[in-house]
């Protein structure tokens, strides 16, 4: 289990070998009256994950630890955090909810079970849009992507449309590049914020197991995390 943008050593930490990686959360509805024997199901969702991670801290006094562990816990509030699980190749984009079972083994040694909750998803899967294609993954509720274009062909009006999306005109012209991001939910427009320049409501996601294209009359960029369950 490693933590990508966080490197644990710098904290004289390491991850113990018996972390749970948990099970996703289920929501659902079902009608089920008086005189019936059999449920109907609605509105099944599958969602997030929790898992705990347990780690171990060491230094060459308690204090120390106490302020490696307090270090690492100020890194983990920093926002969603991605962790990869190289024992079964998956990862996890996840927050930190919270610690339990802290222990001071001795002087110099602590441990405590930190807990998640995210999304398990595979590697970054990105590609050059050529037709509609078929996203890999699970979420039946749509995955968040990554879109973006160097804007070729405008509209007759001067607007230029991408995935349904207008951006005003004179907001773009040839050359200028646009990224729609899914992920930190913003749009940018040659690399600064362009949500004000345009009428998108909703970012766009796509559907696994089913055709998708993202409409565009110039070549799209798209990045994705295929979601697990």
């Amino acid at each position: 289990m490693k933590f990508e943008d966080i490197e644990l050593s710098s904290y004289g930490a390491m991850v113990m070998d018996d972390y749970n990686m948990g099970t996703a959360n289920v929501s659902s509805g079902f009608i089920l009256d008086s005189s019936s024997t059999y449920p109907v199901g609605y509105g099944i969702h599958i969602g997030e994950r929790e898992f705990t991670i347990p780690i171990a801290f060491t230094a060459d006094t308690t204090l120390q630890v106490i302020r490696n562990k307090s270090s690492f816990m100020t890194a983990l509030c920093s926002g969603t955090i991605e962790i990869y699980d190289d024992e079964y190749n998956v990862y996890y984009s996840a927050v930190f909810t919270g610690v339990d079972n802290e222990q001071i083994l001795m002087d110099g040694v602590y441990t405590a079970e930190f807990n998640f909750s995210g999304i398990m998803h595979g590697a970054l899967i990105s590609f050059t849009q050529s037709g509609s294609f078929i996203p890999e993954g699970y979420a039946e509720d749509g995955e968040d992507c990554r879109i973006s274009v160097t804007a070729r062909t405008l509209e007759s009006d001067g607007t230029y449309k991408l995935a349904g999306i207008t951006f005003d005109k004179d907001s773009v012209v040839s050359g200028t590049t646009i990224t729609i991001d899914g992920f930190s939910k913003i749009v940018y427009i040659n690399g600064a914020p362009g949500m004000a320049y345009c009428d998108l409501i909703s970012f766009p996601k796509l559907y696994p197991g089913k055709s998708n294209h993202i409409e565009c009359k110039d070549s799209v960029k798209i990045e994705y995390y295929p979601v697990y369950k």
